[in-house]
């Protein structure tokens, strides 16, 4: 891994969802980090996320740029199904006449995208442990993915003041990404 805050040998993926395993910092390895965030939505999500001024409106082709050079947070409604997802197959969500609790909301790691039988989906990471979904992953309809963030700027923490400015706050600032 030529990019990222740890490489797999330092921080392992873990076992269970219990697991908490923080790895120490390494002492002679650059320090990096984000100067801001980029919140965004696209017309195909939840409705949850279409507040007004928090996140700015995108095209999938745009995500989907993003999703070729890093990773992006988002947040699903987690359904009694959704816990209990497994294999290979897009999870749907909920469907049809299905009675579906809501229990409440949960953060995963979107990591790419497809396209099955003509339905968008998003590949996520989830950190339930390899036993959920397929070993960890799934994949998942795209419109049930909403609050989408990612980092706006990287920077090297030597170079913080040098570069305050070119890749925008510098601090714990957030930037919206611009619409088109």
């Amino acid at each position: 891994m030529n990019v990222g805050l740890f490489e797999d040998r330092v921080y392992p993926k873990r076992e269970t969802s219990w697991d908490v395993d923080f790895p120490n910092p390494l002492p002679n390895e650059v320090k990096y980090k984000i100067s801001s965030v980029n919140r965004v939505r696209t017309a195909d999500i939840a409705e949850e996320s279409q507040r007004e001024g928090f996140e700015d409106l995108v095209t999938a082709e745009e995500i989907n740029t993003v999703l070729m050079h890093q990773p992006i947070v988002g947040a699903i409604k987690v359904y009694e199904d959704f816990v209990h997802f497994k294999g290979e197959e897009v999870y749907m969500g909920p469907v049809g006449d299905e009675v579906a609790v809501d229990l409440g909301v949960h953060s995963i790691l979107i990591i790419g995208w497809g396209i099955k039988n003509g339905k968008e989906y998003f590949v996520i990471k989830n950190q339930w442990g390899d036993e959920w979904g397929d070993k960890g992953y799934a994949k998942v309809r795209r419109d049930l993915i909403y609050r989408l963030a990612y980092p706006g700027g990287i920077i090297r923490l030597g170079d913080a003041a040098k570069n305050r400015g070119k890749d925008g706050p510098s601090s714990s600032g957030t930037k919206k990404h611009k619409a088109r």
